[in-house]
């Protein structure tokens, strides 16, 4: 079984796997979600899975499962809260502005709010100033006007102050 497949299925799992900072293959996910069987096909693939996710992640070639993924969260976003952002005062075109979900061939042309929504993130509020997101472990993520993410505890900082209008 090929490595991105194996990450694919876990993805639609709800498993999240990555690379810790020591180099080790760890995953993330809400309780249960980890039968016996993908934890069997994990240690029997491991290192195969570690050196797979440790390869330059901007140049890796997306596979047809994360480009279906891709298509997913880009029309969930637009269909789902396209209303919302209008009505909070966002430029709708330039919300979805480089998310087109058929021009991405490498992980790195994935925009961060689909890559966000890719690994499970919902959003949680859109406001005026931000579009915020709850991640699988809960923390939590803001994507501010003019593209940039920002996450906790940075994020705390910025809703106390600049976020709250003041």
């Amino acid at each position: 079984m090929k490595p991105e497949t194996i990450v694919a299925t876990m993805a639609a799992n709800g498993i999240y796997l990555y690379v810790s900072d020591a180099g080790e293959l760890r995953h993330r996910g809400k309780r249960g979600q980890m039968t016996g069987e993908l934890r069997a096909i994990l240690t029997e693939h491991k290192e195969a899975i570690r050196e797979w996710l440790q390869a330059d992640p901007g140049s890796r070639l997306l596979t047809d499962e994360e480009k279906h993924h891709i298509l997913e969260a880009f029309n969930s976003l637009r269909d789902q809260h396209g209303h919302a952002l209008v009505a909070a005062g966002w430029d709708r075109d330039a919300v979805f502005s480089g998310t087109d979900p058929l021009a991405v061939a490498t992980a790195g042309d994935v925009h961060g709010v689909i890559w966000l929504l890719m690994r499970g993130a919902e959003v949680a509020q859109i406001a005026e100033r931000a579009i915020f997101f709850r991640l699988v472990d809960d923390s939590r993520v803001a994507w501010l006007r003019g593209g940039c993410l920002v996450s906790d505890p940075y994020l705390a900082e910025l809703e106390r102050t600049t976020l709250a209008g003041r």
